[in-house]
């Protein structure tokens, strides 16, 4: 969808898509006025950027590959995740046996909009 609008032109429906799509209701409500208010200008040449990232992305699919990852990970999820989704996030984590932790109440955005996101990070790195 955002290639298709990309193409079109219209980066204010896009900027608009991308964040109802990243974004939970609460942070969306909350800085509604500086959503509203953020006047977007973006180049051609950073449009086109992002039409070939998003393409390139939409055939990559490293699943099986997984395996070769030998480091000790940690998996953070998001119930409302609606890109990568909790479902995704719990299968990548049980492949990798990893630590498994999944917000309830955020999207895709979870490492902007929750609280103790990178406390999460440190004390797992830390191996607290």
């Amino acid at each position: 969808t955002w290639k298709e609008i990309a193409k079109s032109g219209d980066i204010s429906a896009l900027i608009n898509d991308i964040n109802k799509t990243i974004y939970s209701p609460f942070t969306l409500k909350k800085y509604a006025m500086v959503f509203g208010n953020a006047k977007i200008t973006v180049s051609n040449g950073k449009t086109a950027r992002f039409i070939t990232y998003v393409g390139a992305a939409e055939n990559v699919d490293i699943y099986n590959q997984l395996n070769k990852i030998k480091a000790k990970t940690f998996v953070i999820g998001a119930k409302n995740d609606k890109i990568t989704t909790a479902k995704g996030s719990r299968e990548i984590a049980e492949k990798l046996n990893a630590k498994y932790f999944e917000y309830k109440r955020y999207g895709h955005a979870v490492f902007d909009e929750a609280k103790g996101y990178k406390k999460k990070i440190y004390k797992f790195l830390a191996g607290k």
